[in-house]
């Protein structure tokens, strides 16, 4: 009996772009952008589609978004460099019966959507489920400008191109775009390919043909899927100032900042007895230090600081000034400081976790020339790649709270 699944395949060791097809994306990693795209598009139930990885610690973390789907494990030489979407189908389709159909959408094309899905299908069916289907979009240059260069960089094949040329007079080509395959079992491993003298295109425009590779295809899909959202989202500005009455002591104050990673500190000092009231800005390091100037503080006793506010791209040596300011400030105002550890993050492009560590060790090491403490994290917030634990994150950068812990 004829029936359909669905495969997305997201290998670990992508070069280009670290972790590409798992970096948060619109709020989840990017490979759910597709999941979500073949289950709305209503082809395959959750328990016909497979998300193909040769990593472990994916599987996990995509267990937390999406528990009802397939996972399939694929073998580590099925995900190296070398090898194919082809050497990977061969060992995976048979698995499957000889008259099955399969979609194949690559996660790094999140634009695509389910109703492209839908119709690249409906076309698969006017085929009798015979001949594959392969997306597609319009090629941005005529094929005659495409050309080669030697070893001395010399132009080949273009002399006189330029001669009478007039784009709107070359004919239109197209060129697959990576966003959805269709075929059926026997009719791919009868040939390894999905491009055949008989093989339909889906016609997909540009926006949607973003297949991402580098951080700048990454970056302009980000925009891209904010401007055609429909949801009134509004940015969530991390840098945050927390000013809290120390209960116990009407004459003192402390002051905690955070930028939004560190939230799940707010509950323990609830239950620590420090929170009475807060007060919420967007902070700088300069502004504290200007807040500090002021008569408002004349009465802080302790600065507590998430220190992932920190993280932003400053120099090092810049970074280091600025700490500096702030810290001989504290002394001389006989404010106590403590720095809590900038977490880390997990599958996120705008932050690296190297850096993260850097950042740590400068900061532990100000805090104890100046005598102040740099509070480190409990380690169950890291997983064994030194990344944020999923469990404790929903979108690779802030903590959250677990019940019962």
């Amino acid at each position: 009996m004829m029936s359909n699944i669905a495969i997305i395949p997201i290998r670990a060791g992508s070069k280009g772009l670290k972790n590409k097809n798992m970096l948060f994306f619109n709020e989840k990693p990017l490979v759910c952008q597709t999941i979500k795209a073949v289950i709305d598009s209503k082809i395959v139930s959750k328990k016909e589609l497979y998300v193909s990885t040769d990593s472990k610690v994916y599987i996990g973390v995509l267990k937390k978004f999406y528990p009802d789907i397939q996972y399939h494990l694929r073998p580590k030489n099925l995900a190296a460099d070398d090898s194919s979407t082809g050497d990977f189908l061969k060992f995976f389709l048979n698995n499957f019966s000889s008259d099955t159909n399969f979609i194949l959408c690559q996660a790094t094309s999140p634009l695509r959507d389910s109703s492209q899905i839908r119709d690249a299908f409906e076309i698969f069916k006017k085929n009798k489920f015979e001949s594959s289907v392969v997306s597609v979009t319009k090629a941005s240059k005529p094929k005659k400008l495409y050309t080669r260069m030697n070893t001395e960089n010399h132009l080949i094949d273009i002399e006189g191109i330029d001669k009478d040329y007039k784009r709107q007079n070359e004919e239109p080509y197209y060129i697959p775009n990576g966003a959805i395959y269709i075929s059926r079992v026997d009719t791919y491993l009868n040939n390894v390919s999905f491009f055949l003298k008989d093989t339909t295109g889906y016609l997909m425009d540009k926006q949607s043909s973003i297949d991402i590779d580098s951080k700048s295809d990454f970056q302009l899909a980000e925009m891209l899927i904010q401007e055609s959202s429909t949801d009134d989202k509004i940015e969530m500005i991390r840098n945050k100032l927390i000013l809290e009455n120390v209960t116990g002591c009407p004459n003192s104050r402390k002051v905690f900042i955070n930028d939004g990673k560190m939230s799940f500190l707010n509950a323990t000092y609830s239950k620590m007895g420090y929170c009475s009231s807060s007060l919420f800005y967007k902070i700088k390091i300069n502004e504290i230090v200007s807040l500090l100037s002021n008569d408002f503080f004349k009465s802080c006793t302790e600065l507590v600081i998430s220190a992932g506010l920190f993280s932003s791209n400053k120099l090092e040596n810049d970074l280091k000034l600025e700490l500096n300011r702030l810290l001989r400030l504290c002394v001389d105002k006989h404010v106590n400081v403590k720095f809590y550890e900038i977490p880390p993050i997990l599958y996120r492009i705008e932050y690296y976790n190297d850096r993260i560590v850097k950042l740590n060790k400068l900061i532990s090491k100000l805090c104890d020339s100046y005598g102040f403490e740099f509070i480190e994290l409990n380690r169950k917030f890291f997983n064994n790649n030194g990344e944020l634990n999923i469990k404790y994150t929903n979108d690779g950068i802030n903590v959250i709270e677990v019940e019962n812990e």
